[in-house]
């Protein structure tokens, strides 16, 4: 297993660290992240680890404003002195909940927990086989269009024709370069999945932009930048700093 801790108070941190190495001497540490600029860049940078520990107030601000620019799929051990988080820490990724100051004890149970979870939805080796065949066999296609269900009818769109998607209120909707606007029924995870080897982009988290809608891209606020679309967005498509040169590279290589 291989685990991030983020947390800016390096005592905590490696207390934390001792403790998980006594009781899960197999794992595979980081190096401790302690601000929020630090954990975006990690993360959008590296492979997720399996799990995190992350403090949910940091010198630079809330941890949940991590959430906010790149996508975390692993489970999440949350740690801190304050209580009234709970309710938002389980609504991403959290499955524990640890209360400074803690001890092994609870570092063991928040473990443990993770494990039960990790072990009810972990596929045997069969099915892992057949999802790896699976995903090589989708992987030789390139896909065309995408099926939406629209006034009654079912119609497929080109995606030649689409601009961008976009997310509201954990809706996704397709916008087509003539303007119209579809709702449809996938997340922007598995519709950017299904476009790797399209020339689409991850904006953000309410993004994914076709690189022909792109007219111009100018320097924004604390280094982020500001995609100009040749079509009106409903909300103005930003790109992290973490994410500015990942996707100037990936501009200039269309």
């Amino acid at each position: 297993m291989k685990i991030l801790i983020i947390e800016d108070e390096m005592k905590t941190a490696r207390l934390l660290q001792q403790y998980i190495e006594r009781l899960r001497p197999a794992t595979i540490i980081y190096p401790v992240i302690q601000s929020i600029e630090d954990a975006i860049h990690f993360l959008s940078t590296n492979d997720c680890p399996d799990l995190i520990f992350m403090d949910i107030q940091l010198n630079d601000g809330s941890s949940f404003d991590i959430f906010q620019e790149v996508d975390i799929y692993c489970p999440i051990i949350f740690c801190t002195a304050f209580d009234e988080y709970a309710v938002e820490a389980f609504q991403v990724n959290g499955v524990a909940y640890i209360l400074k100051p803690f001890d092994q004890n609870s570092v063991a149970k928040a473990l443990d927990k993770v494990e039960q979870l990790t072990s009810v939805t972990q596929p045997n080796d069969q099915l892992k086989n057949l999802q790896a065949l699976l995903s090589q066999t989708l992987s030789t296609s390139v896909i065309k269009s995408f099926l939406v269900f629209h006034k009654q009818k079912y119609i497929p769109i080109e995606i030649s024709d689409i601009a961008f998607f976009h997310v509201k209120n954990e809706i996704t909707f397709i916008h087509t370069f003539s303007g119209e606007s579809f709702v449809f029924d996938q997340s922007l995870n598995a519709i950017e999945e299904k476009l790797k080897e399209v020339s689409f982009y991850r904006a953000n988290r309410q993004f994914l932009i076709s690189f022909q809608v792109i007219q111009a891209v100018e320097n924004y606020f604390t280094r982020k930048l500001l995609v100009h679309l040749k079509i009106t967005p409903p909300e103005p498509v930003i790109v992290s700093r973490a994410k500015a040169t990942s996707f100037m590279q990936w501009l200039g290589t269309r």
